[in-house]
């Protein structure tokens, strides 16, 4: 028996009311029965549901949503995991969640991006690279409470790197903080582990033997939740069809009831196919 208890579902919107935030953690917690809703926002969203707690903060530009993360978070979190979630990233099917994760401090979707002898590498060109190291995505991702903890509480600073993609909080804690907390004892979950807590966007060798349908959960920035059962995907079918794998992820999304609307060349929407 998994134990969701121990479990604290949690998104943080800096920039609003959380209000689309909310259908990501409800969503989540469904599938992982026991565990708690908690929304960070600004304000409070009218659908905010009773079960959900809510925490209000000051505003947060995008950089400033990464420090928060880094250093603040941990504070509102009272169980020894919090599953961060997003209105573009959240759980698929409870059913395929697996307690090994418990056993890692970070768990994510590999990302395009990774770093190589020090350097970052984007767009999957690590793939080829036998000692790339991953960026696990933090949109949609799982960390127990210590590691949260860990930046404040063992001096370890977020770094306000000149280079804007530097300063994202999943690439600052998998990357540029990455030793320090390994040298504290944290975990993060190698590749192979990844690979089925999550999917971002697909690429034909990292993802060429998973089943789709044995994910836990996903997260997209081109995939996002307008209300409980409805997607918003922000590709015309022209660009579905160019992206790699981008088609079978929506035809995921459809195999669980969702709706999914893509962009058309004229900034709607419409029925998105795969």
């Amino acid at each position: 028996m998994a134990r969701f208890d121990e479990i604290t579902v949690v998104s943080v919107d800096g920039s609003g009311d959380g209000r689309n935030a909310v259908y990501a953690i409800s969503r989540t917690v469904v599938q992982l029965p026991g565990s708690r809703g908690l929304l960070i926002a600004q304000e409070r969203p009218a659908n905010l549901p009773q079960e959900v707690q809510f925490i209000a903060i000051d505003g947060l530009d995008y950089f400033q949503y990464s420090s928060y993360v880094v250093h603040c978070l941990y504070y509102h979190i009272h169980t020894e995991y919090a599953l961060l979630v997003q209105d573009d990233g959240w759980a698929l099917n409870g059913g395929n969640w697996n307690d090994r994760w418990f056993e890692y401090d970070y768990v994510g979707a590999p990302m395009h991006a990774a770093g190589v002898d020090g350097r970052l590498h984007l767009g999957y060109a690590w793939a080829d690279k036998p000692n790339a190291i991953p960026v696990l995505q933090g949109g949609f991702s799982l960390r127990s409470r210590s590691f949260l903890e860990a930046p404040t509480k063992h001096g370890i600073c977020y770094k306000f790197a000149g280079v804007p993609i530097l300063r994202n909080e999943d690439i600052q804690l998998n990357l540029m903080l990455r030793a320090s907390l390994q040298r504290c004892g944290f975990r993060f979950a190698p590749l192979d582990i990844a690979l089925h807590f999550s999917a971002e966007y697909l690429h034909p060798v990292i993802h060429k033997d998973l089943e789709l349908k044995k994910l836990f959960g996903h997260h997209g920035q081109t995939r996002r939740l307008r209300s409980s059962n409805l997607v918003e995907c922000g590709m015309t079918q022209a660009e579905i069809d160019g992206t790699f794998g981008e088609n079978a992820m929506i035809g995921l999304l459809e195999h669980y009831g969702y709706t999914v609307v893509r962009r058309t060349g004229r900034g709607t929407h419409a029925g998105c196919t795969s």
